[in-house]
């Protein structure tokens, strides 16, 4: 099971008994360093992962003798000793080079100081032997072990086995140069540190800015612009922010490095691109009220994640014994900072049974215009594998996981060394026209062949398989369905805030033949023509075919009601949204566990089709069918129905499709709440999706409509969500209960579901493994948990019968009662039992006529209720006379 790490399940935990100050040691080189720690602080309080009553109180000393020729060797050394002694410090930041880090590891290891050290820029890897440093734990991004191993994971995947290194001879630069050299060298790949061959890796340093001359001698030369060269930069630090084709050297702009770096590559850790910075520059600003900007921000972001690290450890550490000192026991601190995941500044954080962090990497293409949104490629994960136990396998358990996109498998990649050489050497030649000929022909037999398929795959579009003649579809009076267990609408239309009972109107619904469909109804405005991309789109949406999507059953358009009419198949049940607001239904973690497993395999199918997006996803298009299988509807139309919007081609009606609500808008990614916003359009892709599926996740989970806990209207809150708050500079989100038995794993990647940027968003199959992981159902399978489901309520149901029946019983008692006041006993014994009563004869009857003297004066001058009382008082006289008699 993996061990993740849920802040808001470690809230409020343990309870101290007295205020407690923690000596927090710092040996810095950026003065920044203590903004960030100060930032870092205030979240653990604010998260509740740390207690309010601790206190951090913060000693910071200047270190770093490699990067400053005005301190001695072992400056950062001494003072980490002095800290240790004079302040008696209970955990250790620092120092950021890593030849002072091993020096003062290995004293607190051989001294037994019991101080945990934290390292969030030391990247020599012999640090991470836990024989000699012990206690040390790292949050770098640098290491270049694990850059190594993804550098490999691009050359093996590529098939390369022959490659050039070009780099300088800085300090950071010689560390990953041997690593990767030993590790490709390992792998079976020649690696020379010259340029002699296709494959070039360039560094120079942490940045690209250093590649600039040697990329424009490459581009000078035509390597740049010869598809048998590929050029791979690194960048692990990105300490600035201008790139290298902006960048100005010495107050001098150089134009044709734009050339020289287009259609390049960079290898680069996750978490330090361009929008994350920016990110974290907000922030900090924002919390340490900072104005000038830094192009160290980068460099010291990793420092947050060291103290968040920290808190962590504490945190779990508190909660394993009870003991508020704890944080005076060092070594044992230490120990509750292995095997923990939590997200960080720097995308997730994941820590290993060393202690030391794992970063996840992107190589990613700049594209030709070197915009700054790069195409990634491939996803490098730092992953633990599912059921390994770190504690028996070790780092073992901490496998990355590879993820190629669609874009990767588009380029053709070339060998490492062409076939024939690089001068035609190592071929003959003398049987290449007699072939070339012979593969021309096949070339262009292939050719006509393709442009038959072409041909007939576009015939199969003009037929329209979608299209349904009005003839064929009886339109049915609106109303309900009703199922074995509850009655409730197909598909609703929510209309009310975001804070009030749901209210649904139900939808139009109609025969097709023999299927019962839903009708979307819009009124249509001019004749419509479908362009070759729409009749693609309606094609695939008709030919789509999964367990957990429901059925398009077709359009009707252009008829003589002036109406468009979308046909989807009927789902029983109702929607997703009608069953987690019912409140009679107890909904196990086992049945979410399901439905969240159907919406998922349904994005899946659709992301991975020639649909690509469901582009309007939210719990009232998670249709339920007779066996509670949840079925996604309303996909791949969405497209065609904006265009025909925009052009006016139809329209939204009262009695039909209206315009979204702004509780429907909750539900859609804040890049095209603004889109719509700004513009009444809606736009539709695949990270929109997933921002949905973590907002759906959410509703199920908790049982809870979207921002329920907010007093904000449904149209406040879609304003506040489109646009940052101004002063935290926050995206506004829902939160999570305090109290719930939700896996910290999915609270985290519904977290990163929500990620105010897009390319921060997981893709399906990440959110697929997380839940299938994390969701796993008990013993049964899900049609036991619901016929256990039925009996509850047919229990519940019984007890409801048993107290109405009760009820009836005591009115039909109160109604003989007055029947009998009213009339002789034999006559209202027959009108009980429905018998006719029929008239009776008498031979003696007495009758009873009466007059009060006065009563229309004594009605003046009277109360009602007076009148009231005396007529009882006076005609209850009469029935005691008579009773007598």
């Amino acid at each position: 099971m993996r061990s993740f790490l849920s802040v808001v399940l470690l809230l409020s935990l343990v309870q101290l008994n007295q205020a407690a100050t923690i000596n927090v040691g710092h040996v810095y080189w950026f003065k920044l360093e203590a903004a960030v720690m100060d930032m870092a602080y205030n979240d653990l309080l604010e998260k509740g992962i740390l207690p309010a009553n601790y206190d951090f109180k913060l000693h910071s000393r200047v270190g770093c003798a490699l990067y400053n020729a005005n301190l001695s060797v072992i400056h950062g050394v001494k003072e980490a000793t002095d800290l240790y002694f004079t302040e008696n410090i209970n955990v250790l930041f620092g120092s950021p080079c890593s030849e002072e880090t091993k020096v003062i590891g290995q004293l607190a290891a051989a001294a037994n100081w019991n101080v945990p050290v934290l390292g969030y820029l030391s990247s020599d890897d012999t640090l991470s032997d836990k024989t000699v440093y012990n206690t040390l734990a790292r949050t770098s991004t640098m290491s270049t072990t694990f850059f190594a191993q993804a550098v490999k994971a691009i050359v093996v995947k590529n098939g390369w086995k022959k490659v050039a290194y070009v780099g300088s001879d800085v300090y950071i630069n010689n560390l990953n140069r041997k690593a990767v050299v030993d590790v490709l060298t390992s792998a079976g790949v020649r690696v020379h540190v010259m340029i002699t061959e296709a494959i070039i890796l360039v560094m120079f340093d942490l940045e690209m800015n250093e590649s600039a001359p040697f990329m424009a001698a490459a581009h000078y030369l035509g390597y740049t612009a010869d598809p048998s060269f590929v050029f791979i930069l690194f960048s692990v630090g990105n300490t600035r922010e201008s790139r290298p084709w902006d960048a100005n050297y010495d107050g001098m702009s150089y134009p044709y490095l734009r050339a020289a770096y287009e259609g390049a590559y960079i290898l680069r850790v996750a978490g330090l691109d361009y929008g994350s910075i920016n990110t974290f520059r907000r922030k900090l600003f924002a919390s340490q009220n900072l104005t000038n900007p830094s192009s160290i921000d980068s460099t010291v972001m990793p420092m947050y994640d060291a103290v968040f690290l920290y808190g962590v450890a504490l945190n779990k550490s508190l909660i394993a014994t009870k003991d508020e000192n704890v944080y005076m026991n060092g070594s044992l601190v230490f120990q509750y900072m292995k095997n923990i995941e939590f997200a960080g500044i720097t995308s997730q954080v994941l820590i290993n049974n060393d202690g030391e962090r794992i970063p996840s990497y992107q190589f990613v293409r700049i594209p030709k215009n070197v915009e700054r949104t790069y195409t990634v490629l491939v996803e490098i994960d730092a992953n633990r594998a599912t059921d390994c136990d770190p504690t028996i396998l070790g780092n073992l358990c901490y496998p990355f996981n590879t993820t190629v996109t669609d874009d990767y498998l588009a380029i053709v990649w070339p060998p490492d060394e062409p076939a024939c050489g690089y001068s035609d050497q190592l071929c003959d030649q003398t049987l290449f026209y007699v072939l070339g000929g012979v593969i021309l022909g096949a070339l262009l037999f292939i050719a006509l062949i393709y442009y038959a398929v072409k041909k007939k795959r576009e015939s199969r579009l003009y037929l329209m398989p979608w299209q349904v003649p009005l003839s064929s579809v009886k339109l049915l009076a609106s109303g309900t369905v009703v199922s074995s267990m509850i009655s409730m609408t197909s598909l609703r239309d929510s209309t009310t805030s975001v804070n009030s009972k749901t209210v649904t109107t139900s939808l139009q619904q109609a025969l097709v033949g023999n299927t019962r469909a839903s009708v979307r109804r819009y009124k249509q405005l001019k004749r419509i023509s479908f362009d070759r991309r729409d009749l693609n789109s309606l094609y695939h949406t008709k030919q789509a075919s999964h367990d957990n999507l429901n059925s398009f059953v077709g359009l009707t358009y252009n008829n003589l009601t002036n109406e468009c009419l979308f046909l989807w198949k009927l789902c029983t049940r109702g929607s997703l949204q009608d069953i987690v607001a019912n409140e009679d239904l107890k909904l196990d973690m086992d049945f979410k566990a399901s439905f969240i497993s159907d919406i998922v395999k349904g994005m899946l199918f659709l992301h991975s089709s020639n649909i690509k997006e469901h582009g309007t996803l939210r719990s009232s298009n998670c249709l339920v069918d007779n066996h509670w299988t949840v079925k996604l509807t309303d996909y791949g139309v969405n497209r065609t129905i904006t265009d025909l919007l925009k052009h006016r081609e139809i329209q939204y009606t009262e009695e039909g499709v209206q315009e979204p609500t702004p509780n429907k808008l909750l539900y859609m990614a804040p890049e095209h709440l603004r889109t719509f916003l700004s513009h009444r359009r809606i736009e539709v892709s695949q990270a929109g999706d997933i921002y949905a599926v973590g907002i759906i996740m959410h509703e199920i989970l908790y049982r809870l409509e979207p921002y329920s806990d907010s007093d904000d209207t449904a149209e406040d809150i879609i304003q506040k969500v489109a646009s940052l708050d101004a002063t935290t500079m926050r995206a506004i989100r829902p939160s999570f209960p305090r109290d719930s038995d939700v896996p910290s794993e999915v609270v985290i990647i519904i977290q990163q579901c929500w990620s105010e940027s897009a390319d921060q968003r997981p893709n399906i199959k990440r959110i697929k493994k997380v839940t299938d992981s994390a969701l796993r159902t008990s013993s049964g399978t899900i049609t036991e948990h619901m016929i256990k489901m039925m009996e509850d309520y047919a229990g519940n149901l019984e007890k409801i019968v048993h107290e109405r029946t009760a009820m009836l019983e005591e009115t039909q008692l109160q109604a003989e009662g007055l029947l009998l006041q009213m009339l002789p006993k034999s006559v209202a014994q027959d009108l009980k039992l429905g018998r006719h009563v029929a008239p009776q004869t008498y031979e003696e009857a007495t009758v009873l006529f009466s007059d009060i003297a006065g009563f229309t004066t004594l009605c003046s001058s009277s109360g009602p209720l007076e009148i009231v009382a005396f007529l009882n008082g006076i005609f209850s006289g009469f029935d005691a006379i008579i009773a007598e008699h």
